[in-house]
This record gives C-alpha cells, sequence and structure tokens, in this order.
C-alpha cells in the first residue's frame, strides 16, 4: 500500500498534539491556583460566567500528561499516559454513578472543599454530570488510544469526537445564550472554559494518533485530504459564527428572527457555495496535473517496455514470492514457454536444474529482500527449460526500487563454457606433453654442467647456464598452466594432514637460496623457534609460499626478503616481506587473478605471472588463505594464513 502521509504535516500534528498538552496543563494550574488564591479571574473566564471546579481542573491535567507522554518512546512514558486515561475515565464514570444512585461518595470536596460553598445547587463542588460523560468518553478513548491496538482505533475515534462534540454544543450555549445545551438542572452547569478544553483534548489526541482512519486522511497529500484540511475546520466554525451574528441582531432589535433566519440561509448556501467553489477549483487543478503525469508515466512505460521487449536478453520480472509477473520474448525461447504460460503461473524456481544452486538461489532471494547488498548481483547456475536440456546460465538480478520485486536479466553461456574448457583441456595437454620433453632438457644441461660429457669451454658453460635458465623459467610457465588448467576443471587433489610448519618454510625458501644471494639480496627468516603444527597439503603449501617468494625476488633489486612466522588461536602466519617496487594501488585487487598474468606486471618490466593466482587458489582449497598488502617504493607482504592442527 502507498503511504500517503505528508512528513510535514505529520511533524505539525504531533508538534500540535504536544501543544495542547502544554496548553491545556497551563489553564488547569491556573484554575487550581486561582482556588487556591481565591482570584475569581483564574476560576472564570468573566466573573458571571461558571467556574471550572477544583476536580475538573485536575482531570484535565491528568489528560494534559497523558498527551504529552503519548508519543514518548521509553515504555514508562506509554504506561503513565493510559494510566493517567484510565484515571480520568474512573473519575468521571465515580461522578455520574454518584449522580445516579445520590450516594455522595466525596468525591468532589478532596480537592478545596470552599467550593461546595460555591453555589446553591445540589453538591455544588462536584463536576457537572456533562463533564463527568466527557471525561468518560476522553479518557476512555485515549487509553485506547494509549494500548495501541489497531482494530479499537474505530471506537477510540468515535468516542474522542463525540466529547469534542460536547464540548463545541458547551461553546454554541454559551455563545447562543441557550443554557439547556450546557446544563442540566437542577445541577451545576459546564463551565465554558471546560467546553474549550474538551475541544482541545479531542484536537489533541487525535493529532496523537496519524496512524488511525481520520488522520490518516487528515494528514495524506490525496485530493481528499487536501479537501479535508480545507473544509473541515471552515465548516464547523462559519456556521456556528453565522449564527451568532444573526441571533445577535435579532435580539438586538435591528430585524425579527424570521427575517434572521433567511439571512443565516442565505449567508451560509453563499459562503458554502464559495468554499465548495474553491474546493473544486483546486481539485480540478489537481486532477489537471495528476492526467499530466499519468500521461508521462504512460509514455514512459511504453518506452520500457519497448526497451524490456528488445533488450536482447532473457530478461523478467519476479514477484516477492517468486512467481514471474513479466518476460520478454527471449526468455519465451530461453524456457520453451509462452507469456501465458510463464505470467503469473510459473516460478522462476521452477526452471533451476540442481537442487544445489535452488537451495543457494532461494537463499539469495531472501536476503535480496532484507538488504540488496548482501545477496551477489550476479551468478551462474543450471537452468532447464520445457524440453529438458540443462544450459549454463549467468544471471544479473536487482531490486525494483520502491517495491519487493526484482528484474533479472539471463545471459545463457553454454557455449562459452564448452569453449572455455576446450581450451582449458587443450592447454592441460599441451602443457602435459611439453613438461616431459622440457624436463628431460633440464636434465641433460644439469649433466652437461656437472661436467658428465666432458669439460666445457667458458663459452659453452655460459651458453648452457642460459639454455638453464631459459629451461627453468619455461619448466615453470608449463607447471602453471597445467595447475591453472586443473584449478578450472576442478580436478585438483588436496592430501591434507598435520605438517610442521618449518618444512615447509625450508623447503618453499630453498630453491632461490642461491639466486637471492647472487642478486645481493638478504633472507630473513624468523618465528620458527615455536613449532607449529599446520594442517595442510605440504606440496602444495611449499609451491603457494614458494610462488610467493620467486615475485619477491622477480621485483627486489636491493635490501632483503623476509619470511616471519607467528600464530593465532586458530591460525599460522607466514609474511612474505620485500623491499622491493611496490604495487600501485589499482592492481591490488587483481594480484590474485589470471588477469594479471595478461595485464603485465605490477610495475613495468616483467610480468605478474599465475603463481599468485595459483597460490591463492592452493591456499583456499586447504581452508586457508593468502592476501597482500604494498606501499609503491617501499615493498610488498604477502600475508598466509594457514589452519593450525588442533591438540
Amino acid at each position: 500500500m502507498i503511504n500517503a502521509v505528508n512528513s510535514r504535516l505529520a511533524r505539525l500534528f504531533s508538534s500540535a498534539s504536544i501543544s495542547i498538552g502544554i496548553l491545556l496543563f497551563a489553564v488547569s494550574a491556573a484554575v487550581l491556583s486561582g482556588w487556591a488564591a481565591g482570584i475569581p479571574s483564574l476560576k472564570s473566564v468573566l466573573p458571571n460566567l461558571v467556574p471550572m471546579t477544583p476536580n475538573t481542573a485536575v482531570c484535565f491535567i491528568l489528560l494534559s500528561v497523558s498527551l504529552l507522554c503519548f508519543s514518548g518512546r521509553r515504555r514508562w512514558m506509554r504506561t503513565v499516559s493510559v494510566a493517567c486515561a484510565w484515571t480520568v475515565a474512573v473519575v468521571g464514570a465515580a461522578t455520574i454513578a454518584e449522580y445516579a444512585t445520590g450516594i455522595n461518595t466525596g468525591l468532589d470536596t478532596v480537592f478545596f472543599g470552599s467550593a461546595s460553598r460555591a453555589y446553591a445547587t445540589p453538591f455544588p463542588g462536584r463536576m457537572s454530570p456533562l463533564s463527568a460523560l466527557n471525561f468518560i468518553l476522553a479518557g476512555f478513548s485515549l487509553a485506547l488510544f494509549g494500548m495501541r491496538v489497531r482494530v479499537l482505533c474505530g471506537i477510540s475515534e468515535l468516542f474522542l469526537a463525540s466529547s469534542g462534540a460536547l464540548g463545541l454544543l458547551t461553546i454554541i450555549g454559551y455563545m447562543f445564550a441557550t443554557p439547556d445545551l450546557y446544563s442540566f438542572h437542577p445541577f451545576k452547569p459546564m463551565a465554558v472554559h471546560t467546553g474549550l478544553c474538551f475541544m482541545l483534548v479531542c484536537a489533541g489526541g487525535f493529532f496523537a494518533r496519524l496512524d488511525c482512519d481520520v488522520m490518516k486522511v487528515m494528514s495524506s497529500d490525496t485530493e481528499g485530504g487536501i479537501m479535508v484540511r480545507r473544509m473541515l475546520f471552515l465548516g464547523i466554525f462559519i456556521p456556528v459564527l453565522l449564527g451568532w451574528v444573526i441571533l445577535s441582531g435579532a435580539r438586538s432589535g435591528l430585524y425579527n428572527l424570521s427575517l434572521g433566519v433567511s439571512f443565516l440561509t442565505v449567508l451560509t448556501i453563499v459562503v458554502f457555495s464559495v468554499l465548495i467553489w474553491e474546493n473544486g477549483r483546486s481539485l480540478h487543478l489537481i486532477d489537471l496535473k495528476r492526467m499530466g503525469v499519468e500521461s508521462i508515466l504512460r509514455e514512459n512505460e511504453d518506452k520500457y517496455r519497448v526497451i524490456f521487449e528488445t533488450t536482447g536478453t532473457a530478461t523478467a520480472i519476479y514477484e516477492e514470492d517468486t512467481v514471474i509477473s513479466l518476460a520478454n520474448t527471449e526468455f519465451e525461447k530461453l524456457s520453451g514457454y509462452q507469456k501465458a504460460e510463464l505470467e503469473s503461473k510459473k516460478s522462476y524456481m521452477d526452471f533451476i536444474a540442481t537442487e544445489e544452486d535452488a537451495a543457494r538461489i532461494r537463499e539469495y532471494h531472501r536476503l535480496r529482500r532484507l538488504d540488496p547488498g548482501l545477496a551477489p548481483r550476479t551468478y551462474e547456475f543450471k537452468f532447464k527449460g520445457r524440453s529438458g536440456q540443462v544450459r549454463d546460465i549467468f544471471m544479473t538480478i536487482a531490486m525494483i526500487p520502491g517495491t519487493m520485486r526484482s528484474i533479472a536479466s539471463l545471459q545463457d553461456i553454454t557455449e562459452r563454457k564448452r569453449v572455455e574448457q576446450m581450451k582449458s583441456d587443450f592447454v592441460s595437454m599441451v602443457s602435459h606433453q611439453l613438461k616431459t620433453p622440457v624436463a628431460q632438457v633440464k636434465g641433460y644441461i644439469y649433466n652437461m654442467l656437472a661436467g658428465l660429457t666432458g669439460e666445457l669451454t667458458a663459452k659453452q658453460r655460459e651458453y648452457l647456464e642460459d639454455m638453464q635458465d631459459i629451461s627453468n623459467k619455461n619448466y615453470r610457465m608449463l607447471s602453471d598452466l597445467l595447475n591453472v588448467s586443473r584449478i578450472e576443471r576442478g580436478v585438483i587433489s588436496m592430501d591434507i594432514r598435520p605438517v610442521a610448519l618449518k618444512d615447509i618454510i625450508d623447503e618453499a625458501a630453498a630453491p632461490f637460496y642461491e639466486q637471492i644471494k647472487a642478486k645481493g639480496l638478504q633472507l630473513a627468516v624468523a618465528g620458527l623457534e615455536n613449532e607449529l603444527i599446520v594442517l595442510a597439503d605440504k606440496e602444495k603449501s611449499i609451491e603457494a609460499i614458494g610462488n610467493a617468494v620467486h615475485n619477491a625476488l622477480k621485483f627486489t633489486e636491493s635490501g632483503s626478503i623476509s619470511l616471519r612466522v607467528s600464530s593465532t588461536a586458530s591460525q599460522a602466519i607466514v609474511a612474505v616481506i620485500d623491499t622491493g617496487r611496490g604495487i600501485a594501488q589499482d592492481r591490488l585487487n587483481r594480484m590474485f587473478t589470471c588477469d594479471m598474468a595478461l595485464d603485465g606486471a605490477p610495475v613495468s618490466g616483467g610480468g605478474a605471472g599465475l603463481g599468485l593466482y595459483i597460490a591463492k587458489q592452493f591456499m583456499r582449497l586447504q581452508n586457508g588463505d593468502i592476501a597482500v598488502q604494498s606501499i609503491p617504493g617501499k615493498g610488498s607482504s604477502f600475508i598466509f594464513t594457514i589452519p593450525l592442527a588442533q591438540g
């Protein structure tokens, strides 16, 4: 449901309720001060008018407290509000009971007993029956409001409106000099400011509950809300004012009563005709604006529908319950169903081929409605249409603002996945076939350099050492390609068992000792004095950490390479730290992706290779991880986390 409440008006009405509560308290306190100090002008508006009794003033103080505490966020404030309202209703009911039974409980003499001698009427200190009835209505309605029971709002509004109407009737009685409207002979009449206070209580109570029916309309930006705000108060006060003016003129002898009634009728017709015309004109202008907006919305809807239909990818809108409410032609082609068979009939969950994907996507759907940021916007899954053929789908999905619906675009990537698989298989096959002869070449070169084929000249040794370097690089590249292929095909196996971290560190660093020394760098290893046992695949961990050492060696021209070992309660931490050229900030987030092998080095002059990507995958497969920190020009740190063996 659309919330049409005007927030500015809502704040204004809420502030008005608090202001009315303060005003009621001030008026009631003034009346009590008048009784305490014997000041007649504080007890009644004019010397000849009926004063407000002390117990009436006390009840109004309780109602003012109820209004002031009503909107409080603290629970005790709401409790005080309800308690005060119930107290007033009980006092009113007790007073009516006294009138009905003739039993005098002395309730009217609790405050200022001298009030009982104020008038020559039965029980002169007691509030009037009309006031008692009003307190029952007002107290009961505010108590129900404060209990915040939605189904009781209608009853509360009826009682509160009745209390306000009786207060208005008293004001009219005084204005028109008609005592029968505010008194029951021979009992004490209601005071004029008592009637005014009941009208204030009525207004304050309504202003405090914007979630009930009357104020929902009154505070809304709808045409009905605008009309009510313009007409309600004028509709109440203009007839009263006109009636008082006409009656005063007739009583003054300016014209007889019949002529006065005729004047009143004509004036009422004129005034309300003007009001109706003005409101009709305003509503007419609002309607014109609305029709203009609707026209723009229709144009936009047509435009977006064309875009929706011709976007080139299968697109559908899903409701909160996952049912498809709108699908385009491409989605028809993908699913094999016609729109009439899809819209409002099929759930997008019906097209998910595997239970694993269904559970994952169902959880994404739930999280997205809690917070769109909690679920990924893109993911892949297996899609099965009418024909039963399973296809690989890449889906992009987002919430439609202001609704609980989602719009999703589905791209068929089955062919792309097949080509990628072929490419991966080809790379794996080529790498495997080339790795063996390269290894043999390495062996031959090693034997020749070792002197097994005879003495070498200086030139021959130089050439063989260059060939050995090239062979080592090629062998490493082929190993990396083969590992990447295995990772992408999911055929990497892990042999995870307890292993000494010192053994992993020693074997990872050993192949690079000579190269580090030849480059004039220092190698420092710290933290191995604590014998840490980790749960890891030893060979994969050696290769992962070795890749980080190799990367540090490649990009460090002076200074040192350090391996520092530490631990937490559940993890071992290995940091490979260099004093090299560092990595640019825009490349840090891509350091562990295959893209970096194609995108060049973190700095110019070399390739990042696949080693870091492989290291990341190896660590994750062992329930560990690797992260990077770097400051350009000062060096980089690759930080490995490996689970500790418990016990």
